[in-house]
């Protein structure tokens, strides 16, 4: 039975996991770096131990100091909430080692879908529909080459280890394709440290929909429902719409259906989120984040389902990308829209690492939108220049 928790992370998720616990009966305390000394989460937490110097390689993501951290505070449990060290199975076995236990997967189980490719694999294998190409990672630009012209263009290469919408190039002539393989691996090389690409059939004009599951790690799983995430910029997610709109009600249960065998095929163990992409009535797996979501407020509150879910909900992140000069009235604009449930954000007073850490500005929640291109989320759309669905969302 647990009692103590240290969460190893920082800012708003640190808190809301920390609420959520005391809710629950459990103690905790937190970590943060010399940077972060007088930061929202070490006020409101009241308990943390100073882990090594500002930059992340020194703190949140020294293992040894997080571990002996645990120790100092009499912890018997770790929540690593999302970033820094929630996806890394080294830093399980080491709390494992250490006699503690990770509130998240199991190493070996975010081995085998905390990666692209070894996730795609997995998806096959238990029969979730996957998109055409490649069946893991390749790293001979002959091999990719010849796959390449075996399939229909257009056709994307994407980097094993990329994210956050980086590492992808779509081929749409054989003109100039050895140099252009050579380069997406050269690209990928330097940027992620892996050069190897997954090949796959180019979906241009896709929805992008996520489920968030929840399993025991004894091979039962449940879902609570999906996202909608579409609308993005530079393949990064702008807004997120739950339940999603426009959804035939067969095409939403096999989605959710493939979800869960997923999640209980791996005996997944936590909360995590499968995500697909869909073309017309067809839905394809497209990767797993086997952590928390970054913007699903119900269902990050802690690493156990304990959140009530009901209604329907709109998600949006203001980012500091904006174009020189507009960024400020557009953030004014995106947090006028109607009755706000929850705004949110890390940055409070003298948190001044969270600029450096986080380019995540703000975000808004509200309850009871009316869904649709004329509800809330449409409105949203056009206060940005952007149309529900015309923005591609082959990769996350």
């Amino acid at each position: 039975m647990l009692k103590k928790i240290l969460i190893a992370n920082r800012g708003e998720i640190a808190c809301r996991i920390a609420r959520t616990c005391r809710k629950l009966g459990l103690s905790v305390a937190t970590v943060h770096s010399s940077a972060d000394r007088f930061a929202r989460h070490v006020r409101e937490i009241g308990e943390s131990v100073e882990i090594g110097g500002a930059a992340p390689s020194e703190s949140y993501l020294n293992i040894d100091a997080i571990i002996a951290a645990a120790r100092r505070v009499g912890a018997d449990a770790v929540h690593p909430g999302y970033g820094f060290v929630s996806e890394n199975a080294d830093f399980v076995r080491a709390l494992e080692a250490a006699g503690l236990t990770f509130i998240g997967p199991r190493a070996d189980t975010m081995e085998r879908v905390g990666g692209k490719a070894s996730a795609k694999r997995e998806a096959a294998r238990l029969g979730v529909p996957v998109i055409p190409g490649s069946e893991g990672g390749m790293t001979d630009p002959a091999e990719v080459s010849r796959l390449v012209r075996g399939m229909t263009l257009p056709v994307l290469l994407k980097a094993v280890a990329g994210g956050g919408g980086r590492g992808m190039a779509v081929v749409e002539t054989l003109e100039g394709l050895e140099a252009r393989i050579e380069s997406a691996m050269r690209e990928a090389e330097k940027a992620f440290g892996n050069g190897e690409l997954i090949v796959e059939r180019y979906l241009p004009q896709v929805r992008h929909l996520e489920v968030q599951v929840a399993g025991d790690g004894q091979g039962h799983a449940i879902h609570l429902f999906e996202r909608e995430c579409t609308l993005q910029r530079r393949h990064q997610k702008v807004i997120e719409e739950a339940p999603s709109a426009g959804l035939s009600p067969r095409l939403r249960e096999a989605i959710l259906a493939d979800a869960v065998k997923l999640a209980a095929g791996v005996n997944y163990r936590g909360l995590g989120t499968v995500e697909f992409v869909v073309a017309g009535d067809a839905h394809y797996f497209l990767e797993v984040n086997p952590r928390l979501r970054v913007l699903a407020a119900g269902a990050s509150r802690c690493g156990v389902p304990g959140a009530r879910l009901r209604g329907a909900a709109v998600r949006g992140r203001c980012r500091r990308r904006f174009p020189a000069g507009h960024g400020s009235a557009r953030c004014r604009r995106f947090f006028a829209l109607g009755r706000a449930h929850r705004v949110g954000g890390g940055q409070r007073g003298r948190d001044f690492a969270a600029l450096r850490l986080d380019d995540r500005q703000a975000h808004r929640s509200w309850p009871r939108p009316r869904v649709g291109p004329s509800g809330t989320c449409g409105r949203i759309a056009r206060e940005h220049g952007h149309r529900a669905g015309d923005q591609p969302a082959v990769s996350a």
